[in-house]
């Protein structure tokens, strides 16, 4: 990847009506990855990549109800397929999906906070997670400190408190509003394709 002047990113929003937030924190996780390339500005290709998202979950998936009802984590973790396949064909940048806690639940409160913020100190990462309660909503996490995430959102959510990337089972019931599942943190990389 060339490294150019970082654009200035603002993510994309979804409407007021629709529940698209998957595919928006996901097409706003790779962007923000690519926060120092140009490909990474407002364009077309985005554009291109939210059609062939939104028509792969629809035809492809059986997701009729996508607009109101939002993607599963199933679902998501099929579209970072299509994501990563069409940013290699088009921009010739590789994706990397990891998912953690796919198979193993964090075993300490921090566990899931201390790998998020471990993977965005690399270059070229971000981090998407479901954060449900009072939200219920996909997210792109960009940075952790002590006592917030930053986001990168499409509903304009600028933090969280760090409480919120705790699963549900650590977080004291009288406190919990928002809490994120383990299982649907899927940290992304960008490399070179060559």
């Amino acid at each position: 990847m060339s490294e150019l002047k970082p654009v200035q990113l603002r993510p994309y929003l979804q409407g007021n009506l629709d529940s698209l937030c998957g595919i928006y924190a996901l097409i706003n996780a790779i962007r923000w990855a690519l926060r120092n390339e140009l490909a990474s500005a407002k364009g077309m290709h985005w554009e291109e990549l939210f059609r062939r998202l939104t028509n792969h979950a629809v035809k492809e998936m059986g997701h009729l109800d996508l607009p109101t009802s939002g993607l599963s984590l199933y679902a998501t973790i099929g579209l970072t397929h299509i994501a990563r396949d069409y940013v290699s064909d088009e921009l010739h940048i590789e994706l990397l999906f990891r998912r953690p806690f796919a198979i193993k639940k964090p075993i300490e409160a921090d566990q899931t906070i201390e790998s998020i913020s471990r993977h965005l100190q690399q270059p070229n990462t971000a981090a998407l997670a479901a954060i449900y309660g009072k939200l219920n909503h996909w997210s792109v996490i960009t940075a952790v400190d002590d006592k917030q995430a930053q986001l990168f959102d499409s509903e304009r959510i600028k933090h969280l408190p760090i409480m919120s990337l705790q699963p549900k089972e650590f977080v004291d019931r009288r406190e919990r509003r928002s809490h994120i599942q383990s299982s649907s943190v899927i940290l992304l990389k960008a490399t070179n394709s060559s």
